[in-house]
């Protein structure tokens, strides 16, 4: 094929494009890529290959409805990160090539324009294979609207080449996969990414055996493939390529990988020092470590004691600062060579023994086949066989084995389980006699009997029906938060508030996907065999899921179902862990089985869109106040503050069970604590502030504790008297900044001059009964001059000491303060750990007790003061 003529070269490049064509300028610049082509590409030699391929009858020319894009070929190859030699992704050019199978024999392959083009071969030559029109009137006449297409012979000599024999026995699809990867030439294919095979709109299922199929025949080839994507993560793949195009595309990860197999091999235990392997390949502590990552299942970094390495070392070597060195070492798992693929014995036939020799001398001819066969599988015991394990045990090839096996189960004789294997679901054969005393059995109906439990527990009359719209309006702040609406550096204005689209349910329609059927067989619908596709494995997840997601009402991270999933099971031992396509199949299943629901909505907010995805129980409907709780904290959480500002992103993680009062106090304490500017670092600015010693800093947290759950004497309820009264008109816009209004805006509880004049009262909780109060609600009542005398202030805060030095303005709460001082005092949610250190003595001292604190963050705990208590001075004594 490389030492073809310009006219055989040109008619291979349009041939490789396949049956969309190539237009001119495309058939121009493939020419330029093509290696060794015998003719410089100026004007003439253009008019001249043109007179040419004109003629040639082994192609047909077409008008295309509308002009054809410009082609773009991107070669992933150029885009490698220096570091660690991973391929970067990049974002594909417009797709000129949609995919759309051609069902027209003798015509096979992929053209969106198929029927919409017209054929105009009349028009460029006549009958005797005369050119009619020149290269230029050609071009004006159609320009980009004009492709060249070679027949169907003639593509496929381009494809398989002179020394292979065309595949006919393959299917459409598995033709146009082929058809696409030699479009590609050299630079190949590949199975993940924006541009690769995944355009086929198939499953990764499908197009795994379809590829494995085209491997098996000899027409494709592959390559392991490791690519980064847009989003950062890195993904791991396939470089198919058509034999005649094969070329060898090892990274710089792939090249390293191999010498530090070879140096690890010749170490002793097959392990190094990690300082010494990563100055030897030559590469930086932070890229080795990430070459280390990307081949898990070959390298393992271990850290182990110095005295393991060097036991002749003195005590002085073994030990740094009284502590006891370790050293980090590189281990070789297992060793690397190019080209072996973990997915290797999943492309061939493993596990077909039809081209071994059989050992049929088990088998007696005198006596029944079956017979003998059940008493292979009565003799294996309860935990059964796998159809592989009984081929070559009863000698018996593929077929005939899958016959035999299918008779034994149509009698009765045996029981055909599923079993997870690594990432495959295996059938195995177990013998009726050891129907319920086998382990797998005996799991099995465990979870058969606890999924239908939980079935029959979920079914009540009284469900709340669908209502697939939710108030679109923006939500106005929380009440009690001080101007959080009228402050321009902390809020955005209205038009930035998102708005929430319906709240549609999703419905699995797919009958194919039941768990349990209505005659409570654990089986699909679709299938003729008790326990088809349905492993323990299978119904241990669903298990989970129902009832993680029955226990907490709603869940809005989906990772939090596949990591209580990954924690039992590495609970129970099992190796394998559940990926997210895995858990969203489980899930289909289940919501077309009733257990669940599963809502999803759009917050939008300019050109900003979030997409939300709820998990929901049965008797939660799309109105629920903890849907509509869930969807708030997604709009503060994405869209309440402007990215600018925002340095440290405050995370509502776990209040999903919570009521919507105790969220609203937690999220209004969070919201408080977010943006942050430069400060001036500077130890004794604490003294200056007014931090006050241990024990006096846990006696006023006491008194603030002790007054706003038993003895609160502001005003509950009626005409409050706004804090404007009590700012002098000339101090009123002094030290404010651009929002200090905040201050203003405050009521007085209390007409006296002390630290309760601002403090509101606690809201009422429904989960807590009285003398408790949530760490949350505490820190949005705290006054400055509280505040500043129990949280340490390590910098310099501009504008605070006027503030600190006016008998009101001290009073003020935190959350009121002006923008730039308030983030300054919140930064970092430091002030958080300070207030609950300082709880955490008052619990010790017996003055207070804090309530469940299992899986929520500080802020969501609640603490109970105990009446009686109180502190004395014992300075005197």
């Amino acid at each position: 094929m490389e030492k073809m003529d310009f006219l055989e070269a040109c008619i291979d490049e349009i041939a490789l494009e396949g049956l969309d064509g190539i237009t001119i300028s495309a058939l121009w610049r493939r020419l330029e890529n093509r290696a060794g082509f015998p003719l410089a590409l100026d004007v003439d030699s253009k008019i001249y290959i043109w007179t040419w391929i004109s003629r040639s009858l082994d192609l047909e020319m077409f008008e295309l409805p509308t002009a054809r894009p410009p082609l773009v070929i991107v070669n992933r190859f150029q885009h490698i990160c220096p570091e660690t030699g991973v391929i970067m992704e990049t974002e594909p050019p417009e797709e000129i090539y949609p995919i759309a199978i051609v069902k027209d024999v003798p015509e096979r392959g992929s053209c969106a324009t198929y029927k919409a083009r017209r054929k105009v071969t009349d028009e460029i030559r006549d009958e005797e294979g005369k050119n009619l029109l020149t290269l230029a009137e050609t071009v004006k006449k159609w320009g980009e609207r004009l492709v060249m297409v070679a027949n169907q012979d003639t593509r496929e000599f381009s494809i398989y080449g002179p020394e292979m024999r065309p595949w006919k026995d393959m299917s459409n699809i598995q033709y146009c996969i082929l058809e696409r990867v030699a479009r590609m030439r050299y630079l190949g294919e590949v199975t993940l990414g924006k541009s690769s095979l995944m355009c086929f709109g198939e499953s990764p299922k499908s197009m795994f055996y379809h590829c494995k199929l085209l491997l098996q025949q000899g027409v494709l080839t592959k390559q392991p493939y490791t690519q980064r994507s847009l989003g950062g993560q890195q993904g791991h793949g396939k470089l198919l390529q058509v034999k005649r195009f094969y070329a060898e595309r090892r990274t710089k990860s792939e090249v390293v990988a191999e010498r530090m197999c070879e140096l690890l091999e010749a170490c002793e235990s097959r392990r190094d020092e990690y300082s010494r392997i990563c100055k030897v390949i030559g590469l930086r502590d932070e890229a080795f470590k990430k070459m280390c990552m990307n081949y898990p299942q070959f390298f393992k970094i271990d850290t182990v004691p110095y005295t393991e390495i060097y036991p002749e070392a003195g005590r002085e070597a073994n030990y740094r600062s009284g502590k006891e060195r370790s050293v980090r070492m590189v281990k070789l798992v297992q060793k690397y060579k190019y080209g072996e693929d973990r997915d290797d014995e999943d492309m061939e036939d493993g596990n077909d023994v039809t081209n071994q020799i059989l050992d049929r001398s088990v088998l007696v001819r005198e006596y029944p086949l079956l017979n003998q066969t059940w008493k292979f599988v009565d003799d294996v015991g309860p935990e059964g066989v796998s159809q592989a394990d009984f081929r070559q045990l009863c000698g018996l090839g593929k077929l005939e084995s899958r016959s035999v096996c299918r008779n034994l189960e149509r009698m009765k004789s045996v029981k055909s389980l599923m079993k997870d294997e690594g990432r495959q679901r295996v059938a195995r054969y177990v013998s009726r006699n050891y129907d319920l005393s086998g382990e797998l059995s005996t799991k099995f109906e465990q979870e058969k009997q606890k999924r239908l439990l939980l079935k029959n527990e979920q079914m009540s009359p009284s469900v709340t029906p669908l209502e697939t719209t939710v108030c679109s309006a923006p939500a106005s702040p929380p009440s009690g938060v001080s101007n959080m609406g009228d402050d321009p550096e902390g809020c955005p204005s209205k038009d930035v508030l998102p708005s929430v689209a319906k709240v549609k349910e999703t419905i699995a329609d797919d009958k194919n996907k039941l768990f349990l059927e209505e005659n409570e067989r654990s089986v699909f619908s679709h299938a003729k065999k008790e326990n088809s596709h349905v492993t323990y494995r299978l119904l241990r997840r669903a298990n989970l899921i129902v009832e993680a997601v029955r226990q907490v009402k709603l869940v809005e991270n989906l990772f939090i179902l596949q990591k209580l999933i990954m924690d039992e099971e590495a609970k129970e031992g099992y190796a394998c862990k559940v990926d997210k396509k895995s858990l969203h199949r489980i899930l289909d299943r289940l919501m077309t089985d009733g257990s669940i629901k599963s809502y999803k909505t759009k917050l939008r907010s300019g050109t900003r869109t979030k997409a939300l995805h709820f998990i929901c129980d049965v008797t939660v409907g799309p109105n629920d106040p903890i849907v509509r709780s869930a969807i708030e904290q997604a709009r503060l959480k994405h869209f309440a503050f402007s990215s600018y500002e925002v340095k440290k992103s405050s995370k509502l993680k776990g209040l999903e069970g919570l009521s919507e009062s105790l969220q609203q106090s937690i999220a209004e304490s969070r919201a408080n604590a977010k943006g942050a500017v430069d400060m001036e670092y500077c130890p004794a600015a604490a003294r200056e502030y007014g931090l006050v010693p241990k024990m006096t800093r846990m006696q006023l947290l006491h008194r603030l504790l002790f007054y706003l759950v038993y003895t609160y004497e502001g005003k509950v309820n009626g005409d409050f008297t706004p804090a404007s009264s009590f700012f002098p008109p000339e101090q009123e816009n002094k030290g404010t900044g651009d929002d200090g209004d905040g201050a203003k805006a405050l009521s007085v509880y209390v007409p006296e001059l002390s630290w309760k004049m601002f403090v509101p009262p606690l809201p009422q909780h429904a989960d807590y009964g009285d003398g408790w109060c949530l760490i949350s609600d505490l820190l949005l009542s705290l006054p400055l001059s509280i505040f500043l005398k129990v949280v340490s202030i390590s910098y310099r805060i501009k504008g605070l000491k006027e503030w600190c030095d006016d008998d009101v303005r001290k009073h003020t709460l935190v959350r009121a303060l002006p923008h730039e001082i308030r983030m300054q005092l919140l930064y970092g949610r430091k002030y958080i750990f300070a207030v609950h250190a300082i709880l955490t003595r008052l619990c010790y001292c017996g003055l207070l007790s804090f309530g469940p604190q299992h899986l929520k963050e500080k802020d969501q705990v609640s603490s109970r003061r105990t009446r009686g208590g109180r502190f004395v001075a014992a300075v005197p004594s």
